[in-house]
């Protein structure tokens, strides 16, 4: 064996042993289906629908308490989420992002309140915290939607990559047959009409 081929393998052997179990840190966390990912400790945080997009413009203003959804697959786990955070355009009225499950039926999962659907005042603040806990697991599909009772609210939108990538893969999307309530998420979304294209709210979920 050579001596640069000794070396290497001295490599290969260091670096599989430093990334086994018995090696890890006490503050490494390995990511799986059940597990948040951190680290250190830092909070587990994500981008929906995609990840961390290139942001530009904004979404197109919707009739007062109109509900527009799209529906993406989430790539990773992020668990335990209790906060969004979005950004607006215009900020107006009371309004919410709604996650759902990937179905006209399909239950709301976020944001509630002691199981109660909950909205913000979006001419005040751009971020909801204190939600019950949700989890959004890895390769599995999920509904989101965007509603305010204020036909005015616009929300910036993922970049036109982003919205894209997510226009092109989603199979359902468009307004909802349920509306809000005062900018409260509804149960359901109801049946979906169809948009060939839609510019998608970028928002960040956290711990």
């Amino acid at each position: 064996m050579t001596r640069a081929a000794g070396a290497l393998l001295a490599a290969l052997l260091a670096a599989a042993l430093l990334s086994s179990p018995a090696f890890l840190s006490a503050e490494t966390t390995v990511c799986g289906p059940t597990t948040p990912c951190t680290e250190g400790s830092r909070t587990t945080f994500d981008f929906i629908p995609t990840g961390a997009p290139v942001v530009t413009g904004a979404t197109s203003a919707l009739t007062a308490n109109a509900m527009k959804c799209t529906n993406f697959v989430k790539h990773g786990p992020a668990l335990a989420l209790t906060k969004y955070v979005v950004s607006f355009g215009v900020s107006a009225g009371s309004c919410s992002i709604c996650l759902y499950h990937n179905a006209d039926a399909g239950a709301l999962i976020a944001p509630k309140i002691a199981g109660v659907a909950t909205a913000i005042d979006c001419s005040v603040t751009n971020t909801l915290s204190g939600l019950d806990a949700f989890h959004l697991l890895d390769a599995t599909q999920y509904r989101l939607c965007w509603t305010s009772d204020n036909a005015t609210t616009t929300w910036t939108a993922s970049g036109s990559v982003t919205s894209l990538l997510v226009n092109t893969l989603a199979t359902t999307q468009g307004t909802a047959a349920n509306g809000s309530a005062v900018g409260v998420c509804p149960a359901t979304t109801g049946a979906l009409g169809t948009a060939a294209t839609l510019a998608i709210p970028s928002v960040l979920v956290a711990q």
